[in-house]
């Protein structure tokens, strides 16, 4: 690696002195307290839930024809319990059943994890009891009926007071090392050695007593996994201008927030514990704790998401498409029945099989399912015929079997999971209503623009600098910009001619351009 024997010795001498400082921090710090303990408890309830749960069978066969067959008649009222009895490939002799019977025949309840995958994203994805789609998995196709859905339940405390005494001791210990890395970060005394690495590191916002660095804004968004992959694609001017304007700002919120929790906390006396981002998660949670959801409010949900709690409208259909309208409506008025694509294909149309489909399909043209799902349709024993529909390649027929027409779910089979989706949702904006009120209290400054107009008048005269090879002028600085990256090469961060070392940057290492 290119290092000197001494050099990796003081490398691992350094690594492990961290480590031993680290170790002795956690040591030191105090256990957590029943007060901590229960309050931690009562607002993370959703970190100590059972997984839901729900009473089914399931028919699994092999043949996807058979499955749609199958689901058909069970949709029909067919008894599923007979149905898996004389088909299921996986507990015939139980009738399907998912988990045990008891000792009366009754259903147990499951998790969903006994069935693969993908089953088990369709039963979880039910809002209610109910009949799932075929399911491919495996090379088989799976059917479940759901009973019963189990909604998940928050354990007793005693159940749990050991995990939760765990988890909170942990987030003490990483909060006291992070106390102790703000400390050596607000004494250091950084020199620059060589000026053409100088930089500054400029307060960013301050709040509560305590200052905001900028080289913390720009550490969030270096981490952000999702801007460095459109980097890959965008414009480099393009990219600096939604750094500065979208995402910074944002940052910067986030940060006077987290920089506010400690003198929140100890104003209000709220025992909540860890880092700075703990601090904020457990105020959040603090400020909802109260939060109530009213019938009234649940009924009015109800009605504004009607398309999350409807069942899609499904048909299984055969496509039949002629030269010519004649053709078309020649053949829809003399077919009497029997078998539909033989006889289409005699009488000149080209037919596809296009299976079970649902009204937001691409397979088939807007006027297509419109003429399926909304036209009139004329009944030939078990199968209906459309009208006839023009179409970009020509006219076509389209027998129908197994319609069935969407629905929306009652109130009462969707109750709890909405309540509780409401809850969070209710909790949520409370907590950051109570959030943002504390940390107004506090006044907060946001020195952002300033900031970066500052930084635009180095970006203008790094560009006003001599060409590139020539040697910089007397106490000027590498160019670098944070409005674009130029050519993704390394450059410093922030380099300007050194006037001090107060409030330096965590680290003089070089950063990218777009630093």
């Amino acid at each position: 690696m290119g290092l000197s024997d001494s050099e990796y010795r003081k490398q691992v001498r350094d690594g492990l002195a961290i480590q031993r400082k680290t170790e002795q921090i956690e040591a030191e710090t105090p256990e957590a307290t029943a007060e901590e303990m229960q309050m931690y408890y009562d607002l993370n309830p959703t970190l100590f839930q059972t997984q839901g749960r729900f009473k089914g069978r399931q028919l699994v066969v092999d043949d996807e024809e058979k499955a749609a067959a199958l689901l058909a008649q069970a949709r029909e009222g067919a008894n599923f319990e007979e149905l898996a009895r004389e088909n299921s490939l996986v507990g015939a002799e139980n009738g399907g059943a998912l988990g045990a019977l008891d000792e009366r025949g009754a259903l147990q309840a499951v998790e969903s994890l006994v069935l693969p995958d993908e089953v088990a994203g369709a039963v979880d994805s039910l809002p209610a009891p109910g009949l799932t789609e075929v399911i491919p998995s495996g090379g088989q196709f799976y059917i479940v009926q759901v009973e019963e859905l189990l909604p998940a339940e928050t354990k007793p405390y005693a159940e749990v007071q050991a995990e939760v005494k765990e988890a909170l001791e942990e987030s003490k210990k990483r909060g006291a090392v992070e106390r102790f890395m703000d400390e050596q970060m607000a004494g250091a005394k950084i020199e620059v050695v060589d000026q053409e690495w100088a930089y500054t590191d400029p307060t960013v916002a301050e709040v509560g007593g305590r200052s905001v660095p900028y080289s913390e804004v720009v550490g969030r968004v270096m981490q952000n996994q999702q801007l460095m992959m459109m980097m890959q694609s965008m414009d480099p001017a393009q990219v600096g201008e939604m750094i500065n304007t979208m995402l910074k700002p944002s940052v910067v919120q986030q940060l006077i927030q987290e920089y506010a929790a400690p003198s929140i906390v100890e104003k209000e006396g709220i025992p909540v514990v860890g880092t700075r981002q703990d601090l904020v998660s457990g105020l959040i949670a603090y400020g909802g704790r109260d939060v109530e959801v009213t019938d009234e409010e649940l009924r009015a949900a109800y009605d504004e998401r009607q398309d999350q709690f409807a069942t899609p409208a499904s048909a299984v259909v055969s496509e039949a498409t002629f030269p010519t309208r004649e053709e078309a409506l020649a053949f829809r008025q003399d077919w009497q029945g029997g078998d539909f694509t033989p006889a289409a294909t005699k009488a000149g149309a080209i037919v596809s099989e296009r299976g079970q489909i649902g009204p937001d399909t691409d397979v088939l043209e807007p006027s297509v399912l419109q003429a399926i799902f909304e036209g009139d349709l004329r009944d030939v024993d078990d199968v209906s015929l459309s009208n006839i529909v023009e179409a970009s390649d020509g006219w076509k027929v389209v027998a129908v079997t197994e319609l069935q027409p969407g629905e929306v779910l009652p109130f009462e089979e969707v109750r709890a999971g909405l309540e509780s989706s409401l809850f969070n949702e209710k909790q949520a904006s409370k907590g950051e209503e109570f959030v943002t009120a504390q940390v107004a209290a506090l006044k907060p400054v946001d020195h952002l623009a300033d900031v970066l107009a500052a930084q635009r008048e180095r970006v203008g005269a790094d560009e006003a600098a001599p060409a590139e090879g020539a040697p910089p002028a007397d106490g000027a600085a590498a160019p670098t910009t944070d409005e674009g990256a130029s050519e993704g090469e390394a450059a410093p961060a922030e380099a300007v001619p050194a006037e001090g070392t107060e409030g330096a940057a965590e680290s003089a290492e070089p950063a990218t351009a777009t630093e």
